[in-house]
């Protein structure tokens, strides 16, 4: 299985990804970790952007993410690409929820 992950920190991922049961896995290859930084994709001055409405945080633009998805999807040599976004909506993770 190969995970494909688009962010703006790379490395950031690395130090989890080679860890644990992660890190055991993918040592013996039953799984590949594609760690791809969105500023490869995107040569725009940001690709971030305020969120609308109040309070801290910032978004990564969605042409940004497009670029990347795009990219990825070009060099998959499988034709069935599945994909998983993070957002800002819905209920926050806590111990009430686990």
């Amino acid at each position: 299985m190969k995970i494909s992950i688009g962010t703006l920190f790379p490395k950031l991922y690395s130090e989890f990804l080679s860890s644990s049961i992660i890190g055991k896995a993918a040592r013996e290859g039953k799984i590949i970790f594609d760690l791809i930084n969105v500023l490869d994709f995107y040569q725009k001055e940001r690709v971030d952007a305020p969120i609308a409405g109040h309070g801290p945080g910032m978004l990564l633009k969605a042409d940004a993410i497009k670029k990347t998805v795009e990219k990825v999807e070009a060099k998959s040599k499988n034709k069935k690409v599945f994909k998983i976004f993070f957002s800002p909506h819905g209920k926050t993770l806590n111990q009430d929820l686990i």
